[in-house]
């Protein structure tokens, strides 16, 4: 999977007559996002907590040697605070701000969804989510990694990063 944050999901007539996205699970909620922003999934570790950070930050961990943020995408959501368990996945994505990460319950596939299938329209006013998806077995909803973060959390974020590695 490659590294493009912020895809945008209008459909154009060049593209694909697809979708790839990773689905992934929340408190049982399934969504999606687009494979190319997600760089890799991978088990969980164990974090580093800040409490100067920001409140959508869970905490810090080192992945492959480089020191970034695991967002709370729970408290982006409004869903119960779970902590952190053994079974979980860290999905790591670039975001247009910084390299980061967020928890997720479970990982079920690497799907393509067709074109047809997608209601942007239906969450136009959404911050979060860049369209919504009908599947065989539900609805999923799509997730926009590229405005997670706020412009103020991204700075927060920025100098956290600079204070840890010394910058």
């Amino acid at each position: 999977m490659s590294a493009n944050a912020g895809q945008n999901i209008e459909h154009d007539s060049t593209m694909t007559k697809s979708l790839k996205v990773a689905l992934f699970s929340l408190n049982g909620q399934k969504f999606a996002i687009p494979a190319s922003s997600v760089i890799e999934i991978v088990k969980s570790v164990s974090i580093v907590t800040l409490p100067e950070a920001p409140s959508i930050v869970e905490g810090l961990f080192n992945y492959r040697g480089k020191i970034i943020p695991l967002l709370d995408i729970r408290e982006r959501f409004n869903m119960p605070k779970r902590s952190l368990h053994h079974h979980d996945y860290f999905l790591v994505a670039q975001t247009p701000h910084c390299l980061s990460a967020i928890r997720v319950d479970a990982i079920s596939d690497v799907s393509d969804i067709q074109w047809e299938s997608l209601e942007n329209h239906v969450l136009k006013d959404s911050r979060y989510f860049s369209g919504i998806a009908k599947l065989e077995d539900g609805l999923v909803l799509i997730h926009d990694f590229a405005s997670f973060l706020s412009d103020d959390e991204a700075s927060s974020i920025k100098l956290i990063l600079e204070k840890q590695s010394g910058a």
